[in-house]
């Protein structure tokens, strides 16, 4: 958790939820992990407390072919930035999309197919053969993969804010 502190005339904030994890394989294939939402807003400083505190999302982590633990959400005050979902082992489910909700925009993350679900600031990992691949960025969902093989962690996601004078 982190705090901001209010000394400005306001601030812009723009959340990215952890990205999925994929998990990997004992043999056969898995499908790939979502990626996370994303949303952003402008405060005056008369919306804000003397101090904020906020949350950045953790990307899922596996621990060889299991998911160890899910990735999290990004949130500042009403803002939700929800994390990708991860995949489920040996084939199963792809992992869903990253919702966003209390900014002035909020925009889904990116399902997980193949190839890892995207966010608005990370690639989702691109393998379309061999072992699953982490995405790039911040969000990012993990590639499924094509061969027996450990899985993929997803990617941590972000708080930026930004204070105007």
């Amino acid at each position: 958790m982190g705090r901001v502190n209010k000394k400005n005339e306001g601030i812009f904030v723009e959340l990215v939820g952890g990205g999925g994890a994929s998990a990997g394989a004992a043999s056969g294939s898995t499908q790939a992990a979502g990626g996370a939402g994303y949303c952003k807003k402008t405060y005056s400083a008369s919306a804000l407390s003397a101090t904020e505190n906020y949350v950045v999302g953790a990307g899922a982590t596996i621990s060889g072919t299991t998911i160890a633990s899910t990735g999290t959400d990004s949130t500042f005050k009403s803002m939700t930035a929800s994390r990708g979902y991860s995949n489920s082992l040996g084939g199963g489910r792809v992992g869903g999309d990253g919702s966003a909700t209390g900014g002035d925009i909020n925009i889904h993350g990116q399902n997980g197919g193949v190839l890892g679900g995207s966010s608005h600031m990370g690639f989702g990992g691109n393998s379309n053969s061999g072992p699953s691949v982490s995405g790039q960025g911040y969000g990012a969902g993990a590639s499924g993969n094509t061969s027996a093989s450990s899985g993929a962690n997803g990617t941590d996601g972000i708080v930026i804010i930004t204070e105007y004078y």
